[in-house]
């Protein structure tokens, strides 16, 4: 029999539903309600695919089977363009409503026009992206030598792809980010090297660093490992603060949300939180959905939601 249950959800900060994929592999866009809005996808994504929905347009792209893209009309289920020669791609974004981003295990990063599908720019050795999908705002880790040696890595702030040169580029002592949220004049990253949050000005210049114990560190890393680290990254609506999952590295610590100033990292509230609120932010930072059910922002409020075939 096949498997209904919702096994993945993907979706767009700026969004208010998410694409629905169940464990038979199909897929479909539903309402932050449960209802699904249009029809089942013929795209067939393997568990562990990705993809990633326009902000204000109808379109989604999937990876599906070994190394091809498609971009759909979810509305109406139509096929708007199929690409082949992307294996082992590990994420899909969206780049300023445009274009979608395509990274691949091996380093490589390509920029799509979502209208046709028509290749913009490729970019190796990047490690980690991250893209505003309403803004020409992208920031990646890159690896500098041979990826598996890498002595240092960047941090890179660019438009797009397709410039020639980065607008920001500075060195980092981290090596994997877990998340990040972008503001109206800042953006902040979850590092999982030192499990802190790091925010920035969207010049590149560093504002401050909170780590999961509550110490905030100004202009300085902390250099020592943590216990914890912060997840599932969220703004608010008008950027006035930061959520985030103050989630364990290690196992004996429950989970917590957490609601952080983003002009200075400091506190303004906590609560514990169940493990299936783990998710992605929709509803311009209002809430975070999971297969399982709905967290309300800023409240921290949980409500159990489920999302089955339609």
């Amino acid at each position: 029999m096949a498997d209904t249950q919702c096994a993945q959800l993907f979706g767009d900060v700026h969004r208010n539903d998410v694409l629905v994929v169940l464990g038979d592999d199909s897929c479909f866009v539903s309402s932050l309600d449960g209802a699904p809005l249009g029809p089942v996808l013929s795209a067939k994504m393997r568990i562990g695919a990705t993809a990633a929905m326009l902000p204000s347009r109808d379109v989604v792209a999937v990876a599906y089977f070994e190394g091809r893209i498609a971009a759909y009309d979810w509305r109406s289920g139509a096929l708007i363009w199929e690409l082949d020669g992307y294996s082992e791609v590990s994420e899909i974004l969206c780049l300023d409503n445009d274009s979608f981003l395509i990274l691949q295990l091996s380093g490589e990063l390509a920029e799509i026009d979502a209208e046709t599908g028509e290749a913009m720019g490729t970019l190796g050795g990047v490690v980690y992206a991250i893209a505003d999908s309403t803004r020409p705002i992208l920031v990646l880790l890159r690896a500098v030598g041979p990826r598996r040696r890498a002595s240092k890595y960047v941090l890179e702030l660019r438009g797009s792809l397709s410039r020639e040169t980065a607008i920001i580029r500075r060195e980092t002592g981290s090596r994997s980010i877990a998340g990040a949220a972008f503001g109206d004049s800042w953006l902040a990253l979850s590092e999982l090297q030192w499990g802190e949050i790091l925010a920035m000005d969207l010049h590149g210049n560093e504002l401050w660093r909170r780590a999961p114990d509550g110490e905030v560190v100004r202009f300085q890393g902390s250099g020592e490992g943590r216990d914890r680290g912060f997840q599932c990254l969220s703004r608010a609506p008008d950027s006035s603060w930061l959520f985030a999952l103050q989630w364990p590295k290690k196992g004996g610590i429950p989970i917590e949300g957490v609601l952080i100033d983003p002009r200075d990292g400091s506190l303004i509230g906590q609560a514990a939180l169940p493990n299936a609120c783990w998710g992605i932010p929709v509803a311009n930072g209002s809430a975070l959905v999971s297969t399982s059910g709905l967290l309300s922002l800023p409240e921290m409020i949980w409500t159990p939601r489920s999302f089955g075939a339609p």
